[in-house]
């Protein structure tokens, strides 16, 4: 055991590089010399790029981290049967307004002829937009005063469904 690592501390001497270099002559020592400083460029070029890699790597997970994950809304419209639930519930809601379902454009029409029932009517507007967090209503006429259909007051209001899916992580 002994005798091995001695074999193997001669390798390393400073004598047997020094004795080495004398038998060669000038061209071998200069190819080897170019091959070495070939194979540390290639080694710093290689450690340079396993460098970048990494830190891209972590610049874009870190990326894609502070990304907000924003859910996707789905619209759709409403079946005749949500709007006339959405009307029944207003009319027993407020009693003293006409409640109207357009079936053939799924509309509701909230309608008054009294003014003494204005803040009602702008109320039963209101609250169409918050009895479902599912389903979205937007005005499509609005009149108060003298309306198309003789009324003093008058709304029209198409509804659809909404739904919400979140993006699946990556």
């Amino acid at each position: 055991m002994n005798g091995d690592i001695r074999v193997f501390l001669r390798f390393f001497s400073t004598r047997l590089f020094v004795r080495f270099f004398q038998t060669q002559d000038k061209a071998l020592s200069v190819v080897l010399g170019i091959c070495w400083a070939t194979a540390l460029a290639i080694l710093t070029l290689s450690t340079y790029a396993v460098h970048n890699a990494a830190t891209t790597r972590k610049e874009a997970a870190t990326a894609l981290v502070s990304q907000p994950h924003l859910p996707v809304i789905n619209t759709k419209p409403l079946e005749e049967r949500d709007v006339q639930i959405a009307a029944d519930r207003l009319s027993r809601q407020f009693a003293n307004l006409k409640f109207d379902v357009l079936r053939d454009q799924k509309l509701i029409r909230i309608t008054s002829n009294d003014g003494t029932h204005f803040n009602d009517w702008v109320s039963a507007v209101a609250y169409l937009d918050t009895m479902a967090p599912d389903m979205h209503w937007q005005l499509t006429s609005l009149c108060v005063g003298s309306c198309s259909d003789s009324t003093l007051m008058s709304a029209t209001i198409a509804g659809e469904k909404k739904t919400y899916t979140l993006p699946k992580a990556k």
